[in-house]
């Protein structure tokens, strides 16, 4: 069995989970975000098992509520499992909410009564969880580029900065290409 990378990744909601899913997707992690807490043991169990190296970084991202199950599963497991929690300022996490015209989960699920009381009773719960993490990042200024930079550098696969190289076949008569 080869030792595993395993991410997991909550917060409050609408502080950035989903766009660090994608920056940990793009660096070559499989991610999944939102896995349900019942299939929760029998996946620790196949990805405990499985030697397919497209599985050896994973990365999971699960709300505040469902956290305390991931973390048990997890932590109990003979693998580099660390914790990322992502925060974010209440004014900005409600101008989010505002400007994105999301229903903030806590709603959904009839746990507050409106988005203020939402998204302090989430930071009452990640009080509890900070002491778990691997890694805290406050989004609250944060820019995407710079939130991908922060992630790059503590969850890097590689050592070595990315090069890529892209050749476009093009023909003159139907103009340059627009990127060229």
């Amino acid at each position: 069995m080869n030792k595993k990378r395993i991410i997991l990744i909550t917060g409050r909601s609408g502080a950035g989970k989903t766009s660090t899913m994608g920056i940990l997707e793009d660096m070559g992690y499989h991610c999944i975000d939102q896995f349900p807490v019942k299939l929760l043991n029998s996946f620790a169990s196949v990805i405990s098992q499985e030697s397919d190296p497209r599985y050896d970084y994973i990365a999971l991202a699960t709300n505040l509520t469902d956290f305390g199950e991931f973390h048990r599963v997890f932590s109990g497991m003979d693998h580099d499992v660390r914790v990322l929690i992502l925060d974010c300022n209440a004014d900005e996490l409600l101008r989010r909410y505002k400007s994105t015209r999301r229903t903030h989960p806590m709603l959904v699920s009839n746990k507050a009564t409106t988005l203020e009381d939402a998204i302090y009773l989430e930071g009452e719960m990640l009080k509890d969880l900070k002491d778990t993490a691997f890694l805290t990042i406050d989004t609250t200024f944060l820019k995407a580029n710079e939130l991908k930079t922060k992630i790059n550098q503590y969850f890097a696969l590689t050592s070595q900065p990315s090069f890529s190289i892209s050749f476009i076949s093009f023909g003159y008569k139907n103009g340059v290409p627009m990127d060229a």
